[in-house]
């Protein structure tokens, strides 16, 4: 939605899910569409609010030939998902072919996130992640625990949302600044929040950020 309403012209959802109840307390959709294929609900969505607006949707797994097919002439390719094996999938399959890939995580509760970018198609994302996904540079550490996903499992955690946006906007300033060429290659983007959040709930920092700081935005090469 961000991207749309910052004037991308032509934008392609592949999402494999339909909209369920769980998803409601983070998705731009609503209520109205629950039991919709996310994909077209979300073209559909924002084509109402913004004639410009060139939506295609894709409702198959990355992984998935017709998926591949849509993806052969975009300009940038961003992945959300936190799925490790649509990951993994989409930095072997785009190495090579030119176009710049992003992919975007986050920490528990969205206390941090990670916006990071290849534009060599050189699988230089390939070292921020261990053999079974999980990131090297994670920022903060949490007792074995397990932990809901943001307002998609049986728990809400308050506050994810909020937190999300800042996320979100993290993700979309990087993608237009790859698109505009206004940014260094292969680049690592990370937002990170509060000191005070982040012990409320229970986390620590694996390494400090600067003290004094409510919440920064740090940026390191690959």
């Amino acid at each position: 939605q961000a991207l749309a309403h910052a004037g991308i012209g032509c934008l392609t959802w592949v999402d494999p899910e339909i909209l369920e109840a769980a998803n409601l307390g983070r998705h731009v959709l609503d209520a109205t569409v629950l039991g919709q294929a996310k994909a077209p609900a979300l073209a559909s969505h924002l084509r109402a609010q913004l004639p410009h607006l060139d939506a295609h949707a894709v409702s198959h797994r990355v992984q998935h030939a017709a998926t591949m097919a849509a993806l052969e002439e975009v300009d940038l390719v961003i992945c959300t998902a936190a799925d490790w094996p649509a990951e993994r999938f989409l930095m072997e399959a785009m190495a090579g072919c030119g176009i710049p890939l992003l992919l975007s995580w986050a920490e528990p509760h969205a206390l941090v996130g990670h916006s990071a970018v290849d534009t060599t198609g050189g699988r230089r994302l390939e070292p921020l992640f261990d053999r079974d996904g999980l990131a090297i540079r994670r920022k903060t550490a949490w007792p074995e625990a397990e932990w809901a996903l943001p307002g998609c499992a049986a728990s809400h955690q308050p506050g994810t949302f909020n937190r999300l946006q800042h996320v979100a906007g993290l993700v979309v300033e990087h993608a237009i600044d790859v698109l505009l060429q206004a940014t260094s290659p292969d680049e690592h983007r990370m937002w990170l929040c509060d000191s005070g959040t982040l012990t409320r709930l229970g986390g620590n920092w694996i390494e400090p950020p600067p003290s004094h700081t409510r919440a920064s935005v740090i940026a390191l090469p690959l």
